[in-house]
């Protein structure tokens, strides 16, 4: 049998490959949109696979091809080979659908610019071969000479639209004269209509005409105007402060449309022009080699089928593309821009019965990560303990562990009622510090977030989030009717925290400055050590049962680093412990490892005691994530959310535009756009980080005031204190000790 197998492969190997070269492009055309969206991971592996096989299927054969046609000579049983040649250029091309997999693959435009020289100088070398030697034929002929030039055209276009997906690219196509209102008579999106909400056309639309404001943004070169301004309010207006989320999102959808296919190409007059020329070109080569079509032997009949499916499937493969081109949202907006409102009204009714505009929506899912969940599972099943063994652990710990979750509608309503209450600032930079401040507990707990590194910032409140909402004391009977709205809020809670948690394990690249795993892994083996040693007690009490093994190993946390209920009768022992310096002591005493799961509980029990007067707790710590997700998304690369929007995107993406739009557009704290409110031309962020620097300047001038002051007082009473604190210090020592559970645990166990 494997002799008969070799026998079919050397005789038929071109026509099963070039055929395999074409199945790979129909694949591509078909499924390179699922990459807008969080899709199958089979069906992305296929996608992947497809993509890396696509051009060496068409490479390799094209080299065999050459290979064949100078042993062969123009006999009739390969004449019709030489006709492939030219198709195999036109699968170079690729699909409109994708270009690049990676942001990588646009930088090496230079190299697929080489790989097109010597490839058409292949394709030309196996005509030449064939056809100048030959005598007949001549209609094949100009079919052939036909579809090389389609192909050298449609494999130039991919390479150019390589190169004009780079960022620097980009960010030259950029078009500054749009910044003067008057300067070509630019229509508004939005203009002559009614109070009618927006739907998602009108979105979409909207999206297109401020797309300059989004490629500034990824291309760091932060620009706006005041049409593009005038747009986004009336949107706001419109539609309330939803319309930013849903603007933003299809905006994203458009910049991966640049970034990893052939829009930037596609939309322009010389891409239009390619659109038409091909579909003509193919089916003018398959009426000449219809007409030429007069072999006789088997050999030729076979190789006919190979050619009309060669032809019949290019003709729909590029038919397909210029449909798609002409009903696409870009057809839209240009037909818009240019007054043409019949055809525009006509394309949009098309677009509305299949509501194509929803297929831009992409943000319905975000990760989901859970420490205490992950370090309470079962060590022992057999799929970890196999991918652990073979050095995938880790990998499968990352796949298992992490889930989605539909984004919640009020998750989105509190994002978008926070984000407008702040500076520009202190939306950029203030990772809880805004809202620490603004409720009088910023002192108290600055070492949380101001003075740690980010990622342990993360694991702090990440750990402090999941005790707390595990601990946490039911709303008295008397407020049972804010009890679902309690109970909404402390859901929203825990998704944005397992979110950045997520972010943290399994998207590090999508957070700013050095997350380091070997921080995460010393909180791992610690939660699942101390939970090793103390769950076989817990197992025999009467609730076991009743709560979840995370919510056991909260209530564990709770009770061994962060219950100061001993002190909480002494009146003001616990507030003079945790007050400003002598807090951070106490802190250090009992974590001398600086272990971010310790730390995140004593701050859990900061938070549940009583004596801070803090009216809403959860809304306090809902707002920390809002402005540590607001810092990842300024302080992320430009690169990392380029990146990622070829792999469905990232809520932090979003969320990184809405504040730059909302810094831009000067929304007030309801979310609507100012009523008399300017943007200026041009305007660039550097003149708003200018006055928030000099304001934040003022206020470190008067806290430098303030702590001079409680120096001087501290000095005062340092003689009387210095023996209690050392007696305290040491009893905290011995403490640490006995609390703190022993590191050296099995390498394995995590």
């Amino acid at each position: 049998m494997a002799g008969g197998l070799a026998q079919i492969w050397r005789e038929w190997e071109i026509q099963i490959l070039v055929l395999l070269s074409f199945t790979l492009q129909v694949f591509l055309l078909a499924f390179a949109r699922i990459r807008r969206r969080k899709g199958s991971a089979l069906l992305r592996i296929l996608l992947w696979l497809a993509y890396l096989m696509s051009d060496s299927t068409a490479i390799y054969t094209l080299g065999h091809l050459s290979l064949r046609t100078r042993s062969s000579g123009s006999s009739e049983k390969h004449y019709l080979m030489a006709f492939w040649a030219p198709f195999l250029l036109l699968h170079l091309g690729g699909p409109d659908t994708i270009t690049a997999y990676a942001l990588e693959d646009n930088q090496l435009w230079l190299r697929h610019l080489l790989t097109l020289a010597v490839q058409v100088l292949g394709a030309a070398y196996v005509l030449y071969q064939l056809y100048v030697p030959s005598t007949g034929g001549s209609l094949v002929m100009a079919a052939s000479v036909l579809m090389f030039v389609t192909g050298l055209i449609k494999y130039g276009e991919r390479t150019w639209a390589l190169k004009c997906a780079n960022i620097d690219s980009i960010r030259k196509s950029i078009d500054i004269g749009v910044c003067d209102p008057d300067s070509d008579g630019r229509r508004r999106p939005y203009d002559g209509r009614g109070r009618r909400e927006l739907d998602a056309e009108e979105v979409l639309l909207g999206a297109h005409y401020t797309f300059n404001v989004c490629k500034s943004l990824f291309a760091d070169s932060l620009t706006t105007s005041v049409p593009e301004h005038d747009a986004m309010n009336q949107g706001v207006e419109l539609n309330g402060g939803k319309y930013m989320y849903e603007l933003i999102e299809m905006q994203l959808s458009l910049m991966y449309d640049i970034l990893y296919t052939k829009a930037a190409v596609i939309h322009t007059w010389y891409g239009w022009c390619i659109r038409v020329v091909s579909p003509t070109a193919t089916l003018t080569a398959f009426l000449l080699f219809q007409l030429d079509n007069n072999g006789s032997s088997d050999a030729y009949r076979v190789d006919a089928i190979v050619t009309y499916v060669l032809l019949l499937g290019a003709l729909v493969v590029e038919t397909t593309s210029l449909f798609r081109a002409i009903g696409s949202s870009w057809t839209c907006a240009f037909l818009h821009g240019r007054r043409w409102d019949l055809l525009y009204g006509a394309l949009v009714r098309i677009r509305r019965r299949f509501k194509a505009a929803n297929s831009r929506r992409w943000l319905y899912s975000v990760g989901q990560y859970s420490l205490l969940g992950f370090c309470t599972r079962d060590t022992t099943e057999w799929r970890s303990r196999i991918t652990k063994r073979v050095g995938l652990g880790d990998w499968w710990n990352k796949l298992h562990y992490s889930s989605t979750t539909e984004v919640s509608q009020s998750a989105r309503d509190l994002v978008l009622g926070a984000i407008p209450r702040r500076e520009l600032g202190d939306m950029r930079n203030a990772r809880g510090r805004w809202i620490l401040q603004k409720v009088g507990l910023y002192d108290e707990i600055s070492w949380s977030v101001d003075d740690a590194d980010f990622d342990q910032s993360i694991l702090i409140w990440h750990v402090a989030t999941d005790v707390y909402l595990c601990c946490r004391e039911p709303p008295p009977p008397e407020a049972e009717d804010d009890q679902s709205a309690h109970d909404l809020l402390a859901e929203t809670v825990r998704e944005l925290s397992n979110y950045m948690m997520f972010l943290y394990v399994v998207r590090p690249e999508m957070l700013p400055g050095p997350v380091r795993g070997s921080r995460y892994n010393n909180n791992c083996h610690g939660l699942v050590t101390l939970w090793q040693q103390r769950s076989p007690e817990l197992e025999g009490r009467d609730d076991y049962g009743a709560r979840t093994p995370r919510e056991h190993l909260a209530r564990l946390l709770l009770r061994e680093y962060g219950d100061d209920s001993d002190d909480h009768g002494s009146g003001t022992s616990s507030s003079s412990r945790r007050h400003a310096d002598a807090s951070s002591i106490q802190i250090e005493d009992n974590n001398p490892h600086g272990l971010a799961y310790i730390d995140g509980a004593g701050l859990a029990g900061m938070l549940l005691s009583d004596e801070w007067g803090v009216p809403d707790v959860l809304q306090m710590i809902a707002e920390v994530w809002i402005e540590m997700l607001c810092y990842a998304a300024r302080h992320c690369s430009e690169v990392a959310h380029s990146k990622q929007l070829s792999n469905g995107g990232e809520l932090v993406t979003a969320i990184g535009l809405l504040v730059e739009y909302t810094a831009r557009s000067n929304f007030h704290r309801d979310g609507l756009a100012a009523a008399n409110g300017t943007a200026p031309a041009g305007t660039s962020m550097a003149d708003g980080d200018a006055s928030t620097r000099a304001a934040e300047i003022s206020t470190t001038d008067a806290d430098a005031d303030r702590r001079a002051a409680e120096i001087s007082t501290a000095d005062g009473d340092a003689n009387a204190d210095a023996s209690t604190r050392a007696a305290e210090i040491s009893t905290a020592d011995a403490d640490a000790s006995t609390r703190t559970p022993k590191l050296s645990v099995d390498p394995d166990v995590c």
